[in-house]
């Protein structure tokens, strides 16, 4: 079916009246149809809307139909027309929606300025194990704030960015952030290949012909041997074999949520300068 911004405001009504709001976790299953047509109430945990007529006006009904749900898991509202408003309304109901693990924003026709309110608020959440932001152009200032959410983001598991045309420069700004977050739990990225990226920051060479999740990997392995190496030192005082592998001499800073450097401790914590 092709919904648009009416049926929207008329399916975020059914999940009101079936409790799908959240606080007490009921709603109805696919949409609340169950509540609206009476039927026994089942917990939301899924709304797939992708392949719709939806804009800002019917996501902002249904945001706020959903908010401070206990239940909903996924979040799939992919080539529709929500753009940068539509973005931002999904972005400030992120931090309510604690058990949201899956979120799909492709091909939303979604800017930079879009793009930056999503990934602030993305490096703050500790729920999301998988964003799909592919079909959206990022330039060089949403390569920041994606670089950005991936250098402070600890749950993130799979990022999709197919057919986002970013630029040399955007990628490795995104493999930077990758590589200075100590904690990161990304195993899954698509759309560019990381290894080049990676070399050209300074890591072992045989990267630049390794896959993605290779690379993912050997970043993780990085981090956990100078954490067992150099716990409790400074990061400089590290044994020559753990400061070969610690990169964070070598990483640009990363950009704050306002585009401001920040230098990135051992720990993956912020510096202010």
């Amino acid at each position: 079916c092709d919904l648009d911004d009416t049926d929207a405001s008329t399916l975020a009504e059914a999940v009101k009246r079936s409790g799908g709001s959240g606080s007490n976790g009921a709603g109805g299953a696919d949409g609340a149809a169950g509540g609206a047509s009476g039927g026994p109430r089942l917990p939301l945990e899924a709304l797939q809307l992708s392949f719709n007529s939806l804009t800002c006006r019917g996501v902002e009904a249904l945001m706020n139909a959903v908010w401070g749900s206990r239940t909903l898991r996924e979040l799939r509202l992919d080539n529709n027309s929500i753009g940068d408003r539509g973005v931002q309304v999904v972005s400030a109901v992120l931090g309510s929606v604690d058990t949201l693990s899956s979120l799909d924003l492709g091909f939303n026709s979604v800017t930079s300025g879009g793009m930056k309110v999503l990934m602030k608020a993305v490096a703050d959440n500790r729920n999301l194990t998988s964003l799909s932001i592919s079909g959206n152009a990022i330039d060089t200032g949403a390569a920041k704030a994606v670089a950005y959410a991936l250098a402070y983001n600890r749950s993130l598991r799979s990022l999709f960015v197919d057919h986002c045309s970013v630029g040399y420069e955007g990628q490795r700004h995104m493999t930077a952030g990758i590589v200075s977050n100590s904690g990161t739990r990304l195993q899954a990225l698509t759309g560019f290949q990381i290894g080049a990226n990676a070399v050209s920051l300074g890591l072992p060479a045989a990267l630049d012909n390794w896959s993605n999740e290779q690379v993912l990997k050997f970043i993780h392995l990085m981090w956990e041997r100078t954490r067992q190496g150099g716990q409790g030192q400074d990061r400089h005082l590290l044994r020559p074999a753990e400061k070969d592998i610690d990169p964070l001499h070598l990483l640009p800073s990363v950009p704050d949520g306002n585009g401001n450097p920040k230098r990135i401790l051992s720990n993956g914590g912020p510096l202010d300068p």
